[in-house]
């Protein structure tokens, strides 16, 4: 849409959900503006659309793989949640959790939350069903290895992203230029749309 309709920046994206026009946006160069009313699609958009220093996540991953997750005997979470998990499975995750809490860089939490909402919802004994979840008995999944497999998967798509990056000719036209990493981040919104406050015609 963006080059059929050759939209001009700043794009707005008033129902962003998770990213996907804010990224290629992104790619293009273009500045663009995302809202949603959904703290999931908020989130999931920002790590999708963020600039990363790769290190730090890999430093970060680093210091989780060396974790072995300590069982939980009680674990302070609402008991009609709890029944959705096998008690194991919600330890791991719950140790996760309280891990993921103590890292100091915004954008490195929100990455390996976004990794450990991955795993929760397969963890989960529920199925999709519509727009509505229906529970049904899965088998008890591997959370460690769901859970740090999803985070190398990510870390390989920033790889990619900045390998394309260097591959991308300087002298390309800007609406070409893939530039996952390019400085100009979009502006991702938890709000309703109706309450912008736009220009006339913009």
């Amino acid at each position: 849409a963006l080059d059929t309709f050759k939209l001009k920046e700043p794009v707005l994206d008033s129902f962003c959900g998770v990213g996907t026009t804010l990224l290629a946006c992104k790619k293009r160069g273009m500045e663009s503006i995302g809202t949603d009313v959904s703290p999931l699609a908020v989130l999931a958009s920002k790590v999708k659309t963020r600039n990363y220093g790769l290190k730090e996540i890999e430093n970060e991953f680093q210091k989780f793989q060396a974790l072995k997750p300590q069982p939980i005997e009680r674990i302070p979470i609402d008991p009609r949640i709890r029944k959705l998990f096998y008690h194991e499975a919600l330890g791991t995750i719950w140790f996760y959790k309280t891990q993921i809490e103590q890292i100091e860089n915004d954008k490195v939490r929100d990455f390996f939350w976004l990794a450990l909402i991955d795993t929760t919802g397969r963890c989960a004994n529920v199925v999709k069903v519509g727009g509505s979840l229906r529970k049904q008995k899965k088998p008890d999944m591997p959370v460690a290895k769901l859970f740090l497999g999803k985070i190398k998967k990510m870390m390989l798509d920033i790889r990619q992203a900045q390998f394309n990056l260097k591959k991308t000719d300087s002298n390309s036209d800007k609406k070409n230029n893939f530039n996952s990493n390019s400085p100009n981040e979009p502006s991702v919104l938890e709000m309703d749309c109706r309450q912008l406050d736009l220009e006339d015609e913009s």
